[in-house]
């Protein structure tokens, strides 16, 4: 990967984090209020159980994308869609993440949903874009030289 799409892949990481932490401050600060979209205890269920499955599903999915066999083979056919799939992969934590922040604020503080934003965050921590990690994902000749020695 040139240094131009790992570029690319770091913006879109700080991107994702940076419009998380815009919505805490904009909450914070109280320029919008908090607990306006509390209207019954079964909307806000179904409210936070999207949250809840859409974390679930996410977090483990986007962790472990690089790692699924028929990516490992379209990969080593064609490495120019590690690009893609890098992308995919933070559009998997980040859409849960800013829909668990706006969500958490929206309905007045809901505890549950904070917490999967902290999980969310947390799982971004491990899919940080760097050259050796796209070396290792692709299964790239230096690396599997390496392992060799």
């Amino acid at each position: 990967m040139n240094k131009k799409n790992l570029s690319l892949l770091r913006a879109l990481y700080c991107i994702f984090l940076l419009q998380a932490a815009l919505l805490v401050l904009i909450y914070e600060t109280e320029m919008l209020p908090v607990g306006t979209l509390v209207y019954d205890s079964k909307s806000n269920y179904m409210v936070e159980m999207s949250g809840l499955l859409m974390t679930i599903i996410c977090i483990p999915l986007a962790l472990k994308l690089m790692n699924f066999s028929w990516v490992k083979k379209m990969l080593r056919q064609q490495p120019q869609k590690y690009l893609l799939l890098c992308i995919i992969r933070l559009g998997l934590l980040g859409v849960p993440l800013l829909f668990d922040v706006l969500a958490y604020y929206l309905l007045g503080l809901d505890a549950t949903l904070g917490y999967l934003a902290l999980m969310t965050v947390v799982a971004f921590l491990f899919i940080w874009p760097s050259q050796e990690k796209m070396e290792y994902e692709c299964n790239s000749t230096t690396n599997q030289s390496s392992t060799q020695e």
